[in-house]
Order: structure tokens, then sequence, then C-alpha cells
């Protein structure tokens, strides 16, 4: 199977077998990637429009509205899941192309929207005045990330 080839039609909500039989309460949605870039799982990414995202960033008022977290790589072009609530996992390899650091999520730690490198997260909160600081979640281990997405606050 092609990670890149997208699931579902645009804007329709995607729930998992398991939540069916009410073992969870994970949350997801389809959209068209409309950036001008590949999107990697993990990923942070904002509605552009009402069917397509785009990677967030903490430096524009527009991109920092964080929707949820790329659950798939899709191309661009490409209808791919996004996860909007609930827990997200990875591996470490794939933590780590999101976080810029080695060995994946640090456990007990709170993650950022990145200011400089879209898509991206970080422990350390923007500080820059512009900047928004935009708290997404926490590490519950090294591949498992409870997503949290607080409203942003502006620098």
């Amino acid at each position: 199977m092609n990670p890149f080839s997208g699931a579902g039609p645009v804007g329709q909500k995607l729930v998992s077998p398991a939540v069916s039989a009410g073992i969870s309460t994970s949350v997801a949605i389809s959209r068209q990637n409309a950036d001008s870039d590949d999107i990697i799982k993990g990923e942070l990414l904002y509605a552009a429009s009402n069917s397509t995202v785009a990677k967030a960033l903490a430096d524009s008022s527009t991109k920092q509205k964080v929707l949820g977290f790329a659950k798939i790589p899709f191309a661009v072009g490409v209808i791919g899941v996004v996860q909007i609530a609930d827990l997200i996992e990875a591996t470490t390899d794939e933590w780590d192309a999101v976080t810029g650091m080695v060995g994946g999520l640090v456990a007990g730690a709170h993650y950022y929207l990145d200011p400089t490198t879209k898509g991206r997260m970080t422990t350390t909160p923007p500080s820059t005045d512009g900047q928004y600081v935009v708290r997404v979640g926490w590490a519950l281990s090294s591949t498992e990330f409870q997503i949290d997405i607080e409203p942003s606050v502006l620098l």
C-alpha cells in the first residue's frame, strides 16, 4: 500500500472500528493537502480552507490555528487523515522527524507548535514578539502523544 494514497472523501469523518466497539474515542477527519510539500505522519496542520490543510507555523495569525496531527503521510493534493483529538502513536523515528530530536518524544514533556519550521513541534515554547504560543499536548512515552490543543497566545 502506498502511504501517500490518502483515505476517504474530503470532509468524511473517519472513525476506527475500535471506536464503534467502544474501545477508543479517537477522532479523525479527512482533508486534502494544500501545502507546497508532502505531509509526514505527526506533523501539525491547520485548516487552509473548509476541505484542505497545510502545515501549521507559530509565526502566522492564520497558520497558528492548529486543527490536528497528520495520522498518515500524504502527498501534495492528496486526501489524508488528520487526527484532532485523543492519543496518537508513531515510531521514535517518525517523532524525530516532527521534533528534530533523537529518540522519540520526551515522556511527560509538553509540546508547542514550532515558530520556525512549518508542521513541527518543540518542547520549547516560542518567546519572540509576534509569535504564537500554542501548546498542542504532551508525551506519554517516546512513541505516544496525548493531543490537547490549547488556544494560542500572541507574544
